[in-house]
């Protein structure tokens, strides 16, 4: 087993043991990084809009 697959494995293994240990902090984990998200891709499309506009 390379470490790329053992790193994986311990992510996912890790991932699993918070959603059985904590699933109220894991899900408000997840909501808030949909959130963040959420705002990083429309300020990213705000920016592209801008540099487009000022190429016309």
């Amino acid at each position: 087993m390379n470490l790329k697959r053992l790193l994986l494995f311990c992510a996912i293994a890790f991932a699993v043991f918070f959603l059985i240990q904590a699933p109220a902090q894991a899900a408000r984990l997840v909501k808030a990084t949909g959130e963040n998200a959420g705002e990083w891709f429309g300020t990213a499309a705000s920016a592209l809009s801008t540099f487009i506009k000022s190429l016309m």
